[in-house]
């Protein structure tokens, strides 16, 4: 529905479109609920209050734990992975605008859940330690087969097949994080490649542009 207001008169009078006359909203009640001064009381208390809605409003804090003196420094693959996850546009998570992929990076994308969880394991885990916690189980394990086939106690052969089973889920897992070492060590071969492709490409584009300013 439209309205019609009129203010610059004596009370505030209002119609539909359609009808033919005007009614004053002074009239609306007894109590004079839409008179002009109690219209602007009500404006008036609704400005304070939203006011005092913004003044409540307390600004976000956030706490972060540590010593960023204290920080150790990446090196090796972990700033290799970082480095390609940021040019990805996997790093930062939850940016408000993410960053053109450069064409070099556009075939990896395929990969980019697999390029995550092998950054993960960089960031978690020692390849070194990985290896030896493996062998370690794995040898925990040969001895708890061999006290199986000797052992004739029911209830401890049963509880040594139970630790078998839990050996063998941790040395799963493990392996599984072996393989990843594995693919990292294969992946960051074509990485540094990917990488000292697009700084020479960059390298040319900014001289190109360079030498195109010096001729204007």
């Amino acid at each position: 529905m439209r309205y019609e207001v009129k203010i610059d008169v004596k009370h505030i009078v209002i119609k539909l479109k359609s009808a033919e006359k005007f009614f004053g909203l002074h009239n609306l009640t007894k109590d004079e609920s839409y008179s002009e001064e109690n219209i602007n009381l009500r404006i008036f208390n609704n400005d304070i209050a939203f006011q005092n809605t913004v003044q409540k409003t307390k600004p976000i804090i956030y706490h972060y734990q540590g010593n960023i003196k204290k920080s150790k420094m990446i090196t090796g693959f972990r700033v290799l992975y970082v480095l390609y996850m940021f040019e990805m546009g996997i790093l930062p998570k939850n940016a408000p605008h993410k960053r053109k992929v450069h064409f070099f990076l556009k075939e990896d994308l395929r990969y980019m859940d697999q390029i995550t969880k092998e950054a993960t394991l960089l960031c978690k885990k020692e390849e070194s330690i990985v290896k030896n916690r493996l062998e370690s189980l794995i040898k925990e394990q040969k001895c708890v087969y061999n006290k199986i086939r000797y052992c004739k106690n029911p209830d401890t052969k049963e509880k040594l097949q139970r630790d078998v089973y839990s050996l063998s889920k941790k040395i799963k897992e493990l392996r599984k994080a072996v393989r990843l070492y594995e693919g990292i060590e294969n992946r960051s071969l074509k990485m540094r490649d990917i990488m000292k492709s697009m700084n020479e490409r960059q390298n040319d584009t900014q001289f190109n542009s360079l030498y195109r300013n010096a001729e204007r």
